[in-house]
């Protein structure tokens, strides 16, 4: 495995619940702070499942992102993986991969803690 290029810290600011054309529960949780190499990020994950599944402790996630630059360049980035519970706890292990606009391909291994409200953790090379 690779060193870590970077890490991020992100605090949560909002969460949106939706139902979609399919019935599925849709979440989209907004997060905001910063990330190394990329200033000033804004993103949203987002959850979608079966009402049913609304308790589920592992599936898959996307993540829509903008970064503000120190420089005045703004990027944008889509990412997809998974989300996983830990037991017992109020924290989810998230990892993804990213593609940034700029064409740089990360890989971002993460946790997201219900108590602190903060989406942290450490951006890879995907290539």
């Amino acid at each position: 495995m690779s060193d870590p290029v970077g890490e991020f810290s992100l605090n949560h600011v909002g969460t949106t619940y939706m139902k979609d054309a399919n019935g599925n529960l849709v979440q989209y949780a907004n997060f905001q702070g910063t990330a190394d190499g990329f200033g000033q990020v804004h993103g949203t994950l987002i959850l979608s499942q079966a009402l049913a599944d609304a308790g589920a402790s592992s599936g898959t996630i996307s993540w829509a992102a903008k970064a503000f630059q120190d420089d005045g360049t703004v990027l944008g980035g889509f990412g997809e993986g998974s989300w996983e519970q830990s037991s017992g706890e109020q924290k989810w292990t998230v990892n993804m991969n990213t593609e940034v606009s700029n064409g740089d391909k990360l890989r971002s291994e993460g946790e997201i803690s219900l108590e602190t409200l903060v989406y942290s953790g450490k951006i890879f090379n995907a290539d």
